[in-house]
């Protein structure tokens, strides 16, 4: 099972949304731990990937190594990838 990690900028995308996205966004994040590269997309032109929740995109590094998924950035579609 993964480890999940969010990065500074992550926590402050995480904490401006509404407390019903914030719990969707953890429930997704708890079911993918298992097995993350089944639900990911590859970004293309970057070692990141994503993760669609909703309306919500999560752009995240995997690392295999130390089994972490780390939550790098957490938006809009319109926002989250510039």
């Amino acid at each position: 099972m993964y480890s999940i990690v969010f990065s500074d900028r992550a926590e402050k995308d995480f904490a401006s949304l509404e407390f019903d996205v914030r719990d969707r966004i953890l429930s997704v994040l708890e079911r993918i731990s298992i097995s993350p590269r089944r639900f990911l997309k590859k970004l293309s032109g970057s070692s990141d990937f994503r993760l669609r929740v909703g309306i919500y995109r999560l752009i995240i590094y995997l690392d295999e190594k130390s089994q972490t998924i780390m939550v790098s950035s957490i938006g809009k579609r319109d926002s989250v990838y510039l």
